[in-house]
């Protein structure tokens, strides 16, 4: 009994302390840190993680919390308790920083449905007589977020003096426009027909969102399953489960 105490002492010990780290570490140390990127990740490169994905100041305080639970669960095993709860904050980690955030996902959706009519009348205005640099001004004015947002940043380009291919390249690791930029960035220094590079990449683009909707609709089926079992599970329990077990401690109660 006086050693399950201690173990919940050291638990409560453990949350506190991690409470205290999340709101008072130096604010000054945590904006040297580079974002989304482990201290150590200089020295072990597969613990790097995605540019877009949770912040590791979030991450860490998950983490430490999943290997605290993981060490008190564990704890019948003695030290190998601590090895597990440290392998579990490490992996929890690790998985957090390779995850791609709903957002980032949202945003990526919205850009794919949005970018093939945004090009198209890139394509129009061209043909009307406005020059590119114009061009993408206006779309951007009148398109939505976040293609708004990406033409813009070609604009500001082109505001601070860049040239059209090197504003385009700015986009070049976009995973939606990308292609389009360097496209565009080739077009530009090449002398090649803009507008016909733009509705390629609109029907490109157009297919590839076509793809990706039916990706998402094939994976429905899967997701559901685990929300479905759930929901099942109550009834199995009280019709399947609990009528086995009273009949059976019915019978070792009667005489």
């Amino acid at each position: 009994m006086t050693g399950q105490l201690s173990l919940w002492v050291w638990w409560a010990v453990g949350w506190a302390g991690l409470a205290a780290w999340s709101t008072l570490r130096p604010a000054a140390a945590h904006r040297l840190q580079p974002a989304g990127r482990p201290p150590w990740a200089r020295l072990a490169p597969w613990l790097g993680s995605r540019p877009d994905a949770l912040p590791w100041r979030r991450r860490s305080p998950i983490a430490l919390a999943i290997g605290l639970s993981v060490c008190l669960v564990a704890s019948s095993l003695g030290p190998w308790a601590i090895g597990l709860g440290l392998l579990a904050a490490v992996g929890t980690a690790v998985a957090l920083g390779r995850l791609e955030p709903a957002g980032v996902r949202r945003r990526r959706d919205d850009l794919l449905e949005q970018a093939p009519a945004g090009l198209d009348a890139m394509a129009a205005c061209l043909e009307a007589g406005l020059p590119l640099r114009r061009v993408v001004e206006v779309v951007a004015q009148l398109s939505p977020q976040p293609l708004a947002g990406r033409l813009a940043l070609v604009v500001n380009g082109v505001g601070v003096g860049l040239s059209d291919a090197d504003a385009w390249l700015g986009l070049a690791d976009d995973p939606v426009l990308g292609p389009l930029a360097h496209d565009l960035a080739r077009a530009v220094d090449w002398g090649v027909a803009v507008k016909t590079v733009l509705t390629d990449q609109a029907a490109d683009l157009r297919r590839a969102g076509q793809i990706a909707c039916r990706v998402r609709a094939r994976s429905v089926g899967v997701r559901t399953v685990l929300p479905l079992g759930l929901c099942h599970l109550p009834a199995f329990v009280l019709l399947g489960v609990v009528p086995i077990l009273g009949s059976g401690l019915f019978n070792v109660i009667s005489p």
